[in-house]
């Protein structure tokens, strides 16, 4: 932002490093002496997010006059990334794959006993 602002600044590895600092001591006074906003804070984001996704599709719908029929939208493929069809799918279809990876590590972590053992063993892509 400082860059932006003053186009003649130069940031130098420490200031980065002393924001960082900043945003890890601010991380972790939130987390300790706030737990009461943290909950507000996460009812808050659900709702943006709930919010902006309704926005973004009534925007989409509303402002698209080239609308295709649910026949194309359902059943053509158009690969235009120039991987091959299968590698297409697959980087599609990452996003879903980091997103489940942290859901199956928070039901992994109750299963019991081994959970020392199983919870390490969750974030490797075995």
């Amino acid at each position: 932002m400082a860059n932006l602002a003053n186009p003649a600044y130069v940031i130098e590895r420490w200031h980065t490093t002393l924001l960082s600092y900043l945003v890890c001591f601010m991380t972790t006074s939130l987390n300790l002496w706030g737990p009461q906003l943290l909950d507000k804070i996460s009812r808050g984001m659900l709702v943006w997010n709930i919010v902006a996704f309704i926005v973004v599709i009534v925007t989409i719908l509303a402002v698209n006059d080239h609308k295709r029929d649910a026949s194309f939208v359902f059943s053509e493929f158009q690969n235009f990334t120039g991987f091959d069809t299968g590698t297409a799918a697959m980087i599609g279809l990452l996003q879903t794959f980091f997103g489940m990876c942290c859901y199956d590590a928070v039901s992994i972590e109750t299963v019991g006993n081994e959970t020392v053992r199983l919870i390490p063993k969750s974030s490797l892509p075995i």
